[in-house]
């Protein structure tokens, strides 16, 4: 049995205006985090907690913030880290010894910037490869 639209269930009211889930525009409360989205209530803007079953609104905007589309999961840093640690691995597997038992940590922060822009030093095998599907995997951009 279908669930019945807010159309169905409230046909003269407000609520059956509310524009379906794919033509949304979200935004996050600042204090609390919770999510809701654009309405029209007695003729203003509102926000409408996006909760099931959810009829309270808000006319006070000014306590939300709009919710980007594409939020990144990983920042560039993190990345960066997971990449180094991978290459680690390849290097030790390769029997570069020597390469795979550096730290993070121990890099000074032009040679972590350095790692964050190129990635290993290597720019063709099995590094470089595995850097590149590292960035894709997880959202990095690289000049690679």
């Amino acid at each position: 049995m279908k669930t019945p639209t807010a159309l169905n269930r409230y046909p003269n009211s407000e609520e059956a205006n509310d524009p379906p889930p794919n033509k949304r525009e979200y935004y996050l409360h600042l204090e609390t985090g919770d999510r809701g989205y654009l309405v029209t209530r007695d003729g203003r803007p509102a926000i409408k907690w996006d909760r099931a079953m959810a009829k309270d609104a808000t006319h006070e905007l000014h306590k939300w913030k709009k919710m980007v589309d594409e939020v990144p999961l990983f920042s560039l840093h993190q990345i960066a880290m997971v990449a180094f640690v991978a290459d680690k691995e390849v290097c030790r597997a390769l029997g570069q010894v020597d390469i795979a038992q550096r730290q993070w940590i121990d890099l000074s922060e032009k040679q972590r910037r350095d790692w964050m822009v190129d990635g290993p030093k290597a720019k063709t095998g099995p590094r470089r490869h595995v850097y590149q599907a590292i960035l894709k995997a997880l959202g990095g951009k690289s000049g690679a």
